[in-house]
């Protein structure tokens, strides 16, 4: 499993390729540093990570009296490895909001069947979840002498869990409804 910054730099570098630079203007464009700590010194390591593991590749480009830079494109094995991370990041991960939401970011690279199937196994996740949780709550409350407040992680968890339920719906809806299905930002289909 790669890092978040790792998925978010194959993410973008699938929709179209890009050198460091551009992949740092359309990082604080997103305000991805709102959602999770990625710095442009993260961003040049995870490139160089990248394109040792193979999931990246660069070639140098020169544009008239520019200096010399390195775009860089997803390889096959990136490919696969960013498509993977995204079906586990939209059908798992049911307390990390983080990649949640930038896998939502990324969806269209999924067949719009798939995704549905991902997020309804992920309707699934949540619902289970929420009944063992509950079913803790119920059994550490039978317990004597045990004060209320000790119980409120878990009872914050279900609240949470209601939420991304609800919130998992009303993303199903989106898509069932949207007739766009493009690349965010290139707006390529």
């Amino acid at each position: 499993m790669q890092s978040k910054t790792a998925f978010i730099l194959l993410g973008l570098i699938k929709e179209t390729p890009m050198n460091p630079y551009e992949i740092i203007k359309v990082l604080n464009f997103l305000n991805i540093s709102k959602w999770t700590s990625i710095s442009p010194s993260s961003v040049y390591m995870t490139i160089k990570t990248l394109e040792k593991k193979g999931l990246i590749d660069g070639r140098k480009e020169k544009e008239g009296a520019m200096p010399e830079k390195t775009v860089y494109s997803i390889t096959i094995k990136g490919e696969t490895s960013f498509l993977e991370m995204l079906a586990s990041s939209l059908k798992s991960d049911l307390m990390d909001a983080v990649k949640f939401n930038l896998a939502s970011l990324f969806i269209c690279h999924l067949d719009r069947s798939k995704v549905l199937e991902l997020l309804d196994t992920r309707l699934s996740s949540i619902q289970k979840e929420k009944v063992i949780t509950a079913e803790a709550l119920s059994e550490y409350r039978s317990i004597p002498d045990i004060p209320e407040y000790s119980f409120i992680s878990l009872h914050r968890n279900i609240r949470l869990l209601e939420t991304e339920y609800a919130v998992t719906q009303d993303f199903i809806q989106f898509i069932k409804a949207s007739d766009r299905w493009n690349y965010f930002l290139t707006m390529n289909e």
